[in-house]
């Protein structure tokens, strides 16, 4: 069989298989059909990837018949072996590596939001709008996380929280725990459900879910202190679902160092 080729077509039409108004049964009975000609079927985020040859392509007429959303990719067969996580694609980590890599702290203290109102006893410093990653067209899951500090006015410390968002296909993932590679070693640690948001506009049910955990002070120096020996180091995590795939994310420390100046300098400020 010739070499398959490379075949791209999105179908902007009306879907046929609107049954269901939150188009679940839609998609799935598109998804079944597609795989009942010859195509083995991946959904994404945005669109279902149909791989074929070109063969499967040329003897059947139904390609149109199939929902608006489809997207028909010639690739090499899914593996059949799929681990129990998953995590971004290596060209999609490369890229935010890239992106990550021109952060310094202080560009990230620069670019920290400060919450600072007299009637509130906590100050809250946030890393959301230093860096943002948004993924790839085609990623299963998307995924971003920043650090955010909790500052006790009565000058009792602070609380450092990591939050995390996961937006993902088929069904509530009810994320309860993470593991964390710590620079003291791998500790699990439990979360807390910030959010929950479901989407069901596009003809298929998306998820995003929000969650956090703290670190201890300590913790959160100890972190901050790898970008000193290495630039590029990082945060490695674990999310745990209860119902599917965990999935493995990290969070540079440059962000997190980053976070810590911009505590420092609010510090200061409100000493003098």
């Amino acid at each position: 069989m010739a070499e398959p080729r490379l075949f791209r077509e999105r179908f902007l039409r009306e879907p046929l298989f609107s049954s269901d108004p939150s188009g679940v049964r839609s998609y799935k009975f598109a998804h079944v059909h597609a795989q009942s000609i010859g195509f083995e079927c991946k959904p994404s985020l945005s669109t279902i990837i149909c791989i074929f040859d070109m063969e499967t392509l040329l003897r059947t007429s139904l390609l149109r018949r199939l929902t608006p959303a489809l997207l028909f990719v010639s690739l090499p067969a899914l593996a059949a072996d799929q681990k129990p996580f998953e995590q971004r694609p290596e060209k999609q980590q490369a890229k935010r590596n890239e992106a990550i890599a021109k952060l310094t702290p202080e560009l990230v203290a620069a670019q920290a939001s400060v919450e600072d109102e007299d009637m509130e006893p906590l100050v809250t410093i946030s890393t959301e709008r230093a860096f943002k990653w948004k993924g790839g067209f085609t990623d299963n899951v998307r995924s971003d996380n920043y650090i955010r500090a909790f500052i006790d006015r009565s000058g009792d410390g602070a609380i450092y929280q990591v939050v995390q968002s996961v937006t993902y296909l088929y069904e509530r993932r009810r994320f309860n725990g993470v593991n964390v590679l710590l620079p003291s070693g791998l500790k699990t640690l439990e979360l807390t459900v910030i959010a929950e948001d479901l989407n069901c506009s596009i003809g298929v049910c998306v998820y995003t879910d929000y969650v956090g955990f703290r670190l201890t002070e300590e913790e959160f120096e100890s972190i901050a202190d790898l970008y000193k020996s290495n630039p590029t180091a990082s945060l490695k995590m674990r999310f745990k679902s209860a119902s599917s795939l965990d999935w493995n994310d990290d969070i540079a420390a440059v962000e997190i160092a980053g976070l810590k100046l911009a505590v420092a300098a609010w510090q200061a400020k409100s000493d003098r």
